[in-house]
């Protein structure tokens, strides 16, 4: 019942963005020196040669640009190993395929809408990660990018025309997403680092073997004695839920408030 493939996926992101947090530092003091120089290509040349790196043509702009979809490409690569490791921890639970190998990740997300539509925070993350998606596709076809910019606008149109913008600002401190992929700086990658925990987890929380379970320990009384200290009883949970999942503390609490409702 341990939810070792969220465990794996977090501790997975938690790196890239550790990476990411370090190249994006490096890139800012970058682009910084170069400002002050009177020819910022010559500088940046310089620096390359410096450090034995040969390039014959250097777009500073452009390698920005692509670093940043290079990022949501790492993120959702993540996402979607997750996915695959949850189909064969299912089996391994005799609980049978979530979905058959070889399907699209599209494919896989328009199966689990109907469970992620349970709640307006659930229904953020997935519309989140298919914008992410969308990214991904296009920053993974760069000779077909008009049929994929348009799915990019698409999926932020969706997320645009939903009652969801107040608690996008809120969970993801971001009012809009860009219709295009060129348009994203690195506080849209974590955006998308952090939708993609929240869907698996969400995910996770609702797959039937799961849900069963976290039905059986409600109603097993458990901590009925510190129904007159919610606290307490609170904090007991969370301490229970950690131990039965394998869950990190703030992940434990996530489930008490959204799946136990204390």
């Amino acid at each position: 019942m341990a939810a070792n493939a969220y465990i794996k996926l977090k501790r997975c992101l938690g790196k890239q963005d550790a990476l990411i947090e370090l190249q994006e530092i490096a890139l800012r003091e970058l682009d910084w020196q170069a400002s002050q120089r009177p020819d910022p290509d010559d500088y940046l040349q310089e620096v390359c040669g410096r450090n034995g790196i040969k390039v014959d043509v250097l777009d500073a702009e452009g390698a920005t640009l692509d670093i940043s979809r290079l990022r949501v490409l790492l993120a959702i690569g993540a996402l979607e190993s997750y996915m695959h490791d949850l189909n064969v921890e299912s089996q391994k639970l005799g609980v049978g395929p979530l979905f058959q190998v070889g399907v699209t990740m599209d494919d896989i997300l328009q199966q689990f809408r109907s469970k992620m539509a349970s709640s307006q925070s659930d229904n953020l993350a997935q519309l989140l990660v298919r914008y992410y998606l969308a990214v991904r596709n296009e920053a993974a076809h760069p000779f077909d990018s008009n049929q994929h910019l348009g799915q990019v606008r698409a999926a932020a149109d969706a997320i645009r025309s939903s009652d969801l913008g107040e608690l996008l600002a809120k969970q993801y401190g971001v009012d809009n997403l860009p219709d295009r992929s060129t348009e994203l700086t690195f506080e849209y990658y974590i955006v998308c680092s952090r939708a993609c925990k929240n869907y698996a987890l969400a995910l996770w929380e609702k797959l039937p073997h799961i849900s069963d379970r976290m039905l059986e320990i409600v109603a097993s009384g458990k901590f009925a004695r510190l129904a007159q200290n919610p606290s307490r009883r609170r904090a007991a949970w969370v301490s229970y839920i950690r131990t039965e999942f394998r869950l990190d503390a703030d992940d434990a609490l996530a489930i008490v408030e959204r799946v136990l409702k204390l």
